[in-house]
């Protein structure tokens, strides 16, 4: 009896111990079917760009990537306006600009490994037409010999010790007033675009809004309500699902609304058919194509025309100032709004102590200078680091992932505009009656994108929380971060902002006890901001 008892429990100990190891099998296959690992595709790419090492997932990456694009493009779209108002040439430029937007998101991406969106500088771009419109005898070729020697200098000035000077030497408090200036420019500059802000700051009312205008006025309202949401439950892409919800409304209003304006050939005033007609011709003449494009580049104009300033001399400029005053502008403008973009894009992504990041940004610097060496080459128009990368770390962008999907994006945008279509609130009709393709051209980049701008305004707001940072009890870090804010913020000119928190820097030091830290490249940077800020004011 005692041997069977003793058998009997062998048996029970044996067949628990297999429900034991069913039970352990079973739990690891549900764990198994729970959590889904990375791809081999994301885990080969991780070898490279490191995202999964980041915390975040090639989906992600890749969906951020292309949200910062569609901003970014809306942009691009705004500087050919600019550039082809004034220059008469709108195919060779969008192409041109839309060519180094390619490959600088690219490069940023596979060298710097940074979500990182190369656009058209604005800021530049601005400043650019201004010239050709005061300066009596400068032509546009002029002003890319100008560009083209800036550049050379900044190329020159990031790869070799002199970085030490114009980019190292930085006052801390400068450096942290980087994003916060450009957050507060970029809010200001997007409100008035939108139509929020009227031209001289005021508040746009209701009565001066079209029956459009005030469909798309609420709908901006619910948006931001919309995105606030998100981000405070922490939901993924919140840029990028709001500028999709906006857009998805806009052509849903077009439709419902405003069809009943298609009477008698008046399409003016239709939602639907302006947008088609950008891509798929119905008059004879295609607004743009890569071949319009290719055969309005001017390349290597400023090499046959540039250098030659006879017409400006004669009318009485001094071209010595004038290439002292135009190098001045394009380096600083072109070398501190990337440096700034950059670090903006860090603080809206919360990975600016990290190693990579600083890593990176170097290689950023330098990139983008040679990308503006070959810009004027082909007739561009200066490209950046764009204000909206940091869209692309507002979604959750971390890696270079994320910028070889927003180049392929302007990839796509090198052969169609088909991105117009989809994104313009505001679309110019008239354009669909002209014959001739450069003329209809001129009506089509008048488009305006105003969601684009609102996403802007959103992510703008962002980029404020980098004030977090400052040390409010160290008056030679707080009063230079305050005066580059302001001059940044409020006089729309990042190399003006910088110039003059460089000095208040170098002043707050002098009359204090730690003058004996202010360094020779604390100097020499307050010498030459010191010009350029004379230069720039008269």
């Amino acid at each position: 009896m005692a041997r069977e008892t003793t058998e009997a429990v062998e048996v029970n100990e044996t067949a628990n111990e297999t429900l034991e190891e069913e039970e352990e099998i079973l739990e690891e296959e549900e764990e198994e079917v729970k959590v889904k690992g990375p791809s081999g595709i994301s885990l080969a790419l991780n070898k490279f760009f490191h995202h999964l090492d980041r915390g975040t997932t090639m989906k992600s990456e890749i969906g951020a990537g292309l949200g910062a694009f569609c901003i970014a493009v809306c942009a691009l779209m705004m500087n050919t306006q600019i550039i082809g108002s004034a220059y008469g040439n709108y195919a060779g430029s969008y192409l041109a600009v839309a060519l180094i937007c390619f490959v600088g998101s690219l490069l940023l991406g596979i060298l710097c490994n940074l979500p990182l969106v190369m656009t058209a500088n604005m800021g530049l771009s601005a400043v650019l037409i201004s010239m050709l419109g005061t300066d009596t005898g400068l032509t546009y070729a002029n002003l890319m010999a100008v560009t083209f020697v800036a550049a050379i200098i900044y190329l020159v000035i990031v790869v070799t010790p002199l970085k030490n000077i114009f980019v190292n030497a930085l006052p801390e408090g400068v450096r942290k007033a980087l994003p916060v200036g450009i957050g507060i420019y970029v809010m200001l500059t997007a409100l008035e675009n939108s139509g929020i802000l009227t031209a001289d700051g005021a508040l746009a009312t209701a009565s001066d809004f079209t029956t459009l205008q005030t469909y798309y006025f609420w709908l901006m309202i619910g948006a931001t309500f919309l995105f606030i949401l998100m981000k405070a439950t922490g939901r993924k892409k919140p840029a990028f699902a709001t500028f999709g919800l906006l857009i998805a409304a806009m052509w849903v209003g077009g439709v419902l609304f405003y069809m009943n304006y298609f009477v008698g050939g008046q399409t003016a005033s239709t939602i639907v058919y302006e947008r088609l007609n950008v891509v798929v011709a119905t008059d004879g003449a295609d607004p743009y194509n890569i071949a319009t494009g290719i055969a309005s580049l001017n390349i290597g104009a400023l090499f046959t025309e540039g250098f030659d300033f006879s017409a400006y001399t004669e009318a009485g400029g001094s071209v010595p100032m004038f290439f002292l005053q135009g190098v001045l502008t394009f380096l600083f403008l072109g070398l501190y709004t990337n440096l700034g973009n950059t670090k903006a894009a860090a603080v809206v992504g919360g990975y600016e102590d990290e190693d990579y990041a600083t890593k990176g940004e170097q290689k950023a610097l330098v990139v983008s200078a040679a990308l503006n060496v070959a810009a004027p080459v082909l007739g561009a128009s200066p490209t950046a680091v764009g204000t909206q990368s940091s869209v692309d770390t507002e979604d959750g962008g971390k890696t270079g992932l994320s910028s070889v999907a927003a180049s392929l994006g302007f990839f796509v945008a090198l052969f169609v505009w088909i991105f117009t279509l989809l994104f313009a609130t505001k679309t110019n009709g008239a354009g669909m009656w002209v014959s001739e393709t450069e003329t209809k051209l001129a009506y089509y980049v008048q488009d305006a994108y105003v969601f684009a701008d609102l996403i802007m305004v959103l992510v703008g707001a962002s980029m404020l929380k980098g004030i977090r940072k400052v040390d409010t009890t160290r008056l030679a870090e707080m009063l230079p971060f305050a005066a580059a804010v302001v001059g940044i913020g409020l006089l729309s000119n990042i190399a003006v902002g910088v110039a003059i928190g460089v000095l208040s820097y170098v002043i707050v030091m002098a009359v204090s006890k730690e003058r004996k830290n202010l360094t020779a490249g604390n100097l020499v940077l307050a010498a030459c901001m010191l010009v350029y800020l004379i230069l720039a004011l008269l």
